[in-house]
C-alpha cells in the first residue's frame, strides 16, 4: 500500500515552517495518478503554505508497481550496510521475477520507470550509455561528460548526455545497436541477482567491462 506521513519542513525561501506529506512507500497500482506525476518530475515538488515558492525536496521512498513488479528504492545518500541489510530482507518476500532496484535521484527512478514500462534491459541500456559516451566525447572540445540518461519521450527514444559546461547532446536510441548490446559476452555471463536490490547505473557498467 502507499504510506504517507506528515513532516516539518522550512522553506529554503521564506524560512517558515509548514507541513508536507512525506511518502515512505507508493504502490503505483493503487494510486497510478502518483506514477504520473513522478513521469512529470512533479512528485517531490513542494511549495510553501506561506510564500508559494516551489522547490524540490528528495527523500527515501520505496516505489512499487504490481503490475509490472517493479520495485524501487529511492536513496538520496550512500546505504549503510544495515540499510541495505533492511532492504534486501523487504525484497525477499517478492518473487523471484520481479525487478529490483536502488537509484539515488528523481532522474534515475523516472529513467527505471520509462525502461520498464517499454520493456527494455535496464542493464544493456547502461552499457548503452557508456558505449556511446566515447563518441559523445569525440564530439566535444574540452568538455567532459557529467551525466547521461535515457529519455522516452512520445515520438522517440533518445539519450542524453550533459557536459559540465550544461551543454545536451543526444544520441536517437537504435534498436539493432540495443539488440546487439544485449548479446554482448560480458551481459550474458552476468549473474543478476534475485530477490535483492541492485543498483543498475554508470559505476555498474564501468565494473561490468573491466573498465576499471
Amino acid at each position: 500500500m502507499s504510506r504517507p506521513q506528515t513532516i516539518p519542513v522550512t522553506c529554503p525561501k521564506c524560512q517558515r515552517d509548514f507541513q508536507l506529506k512525506k511518502w515512505d512507500s507508493i504502490n503505483v497500482s493503487i494510486n497510478p495518478e502518483i506514477k504520473e506525476r513522478i513521469l512529470k518530475h512533479d512528485f517531490f515538488h513542494e511549495a510553501c503554505a506561506h510564500c508559494g515558492h516551489s522547490f524540490q525536496i528528495i527523500y527515501p521512498c520505496l516505489y512499487h508497481d504490481t503490475q509490472q513488479k517493479l520495485l524501487i528504492y529511492l536513496l538520496p545518500n550512500e546505504a549503510s550496510a544495515e540499510k541495505l541489510a533492511e532492504l534486501n530482507d523487504i525484497a525477499s518476500s517478492f518473487d523471484a521475477d520481479y525487478q529490483i532496484r536502488i537509484v539515488k535521484s528523481e532522474k534515475q527512478l523516472v529513467e527505471k520507470i520509462q525502461i520498464n514500462d517499454i520493456e527494455l534491459d535496464d542493464r544493456a541500456i547502461e552499457l548503452c550509455k557508456l558505449l556511446f559516451q566515447s563518441y559523445v566525447t569525440s564530439q566535444l572540445e574540452a568538455a567532459e561528460i557529467k551525466e547521461a540518461y535515457f529519455d522516452v519521450l512520445p515520438e522517440k527514444k533518445q539519450f542524453i548526455f550533459v557536459t559540465d559546461e550544461a551543454k545536451l547532446l543526444s544520441v536517437d536510441f537504435n534498436e539493432s545497436f540495443f539488440e546487439k548490446v544485449t548479446e554482448r559476452p560480458e551481459l550474458k555471463q552476468y549473474q543478476a541477482q534475485t530477490k535483492q536490490f541492485e543498483t543498475i547505473d554508470e559505476a555498474w557498467a564501468i565494473e561490468l567491462m573491466h573498465l576499471r
